[in-house]
């Protein structure tokens, strides 16, 4: 299963998954491991969809290129 375990600092692993958000079109901020959503306050049911769906891709690419790498959590 999934664990809790924080990402090694040096894997910049929040900015990537911006960086690759913003490759399809949606704006985070990166806050180490973290990524945060600022959408305005008139956002439509169909751009929140859109957000998530370009989020999914970013987080699916960084996942992919992660994949095998034993030492990307700190202990």
């Amino acid at each position: 299963g999934a664990k809790r375990t924080p990402f090694a600092p040096c894997l910049r692993v929040g900015a990537r998954v911006v960086e690759e958000a913003l490759k399809e079109g949606v704006i985070l901020r990166p806050l180490v491991d973290v990524v945060s959503f600022c959408p305005p306050l008139i956002i439509t049911w169909q751009e929140i969809d859109r957000m998530f769906d370009a989020v999914t891709v970013a987080l699916d690419r960084v996942e992919a290129e992660m994949a095998g790498k034993a030492d990307a959590r700190v202990a």
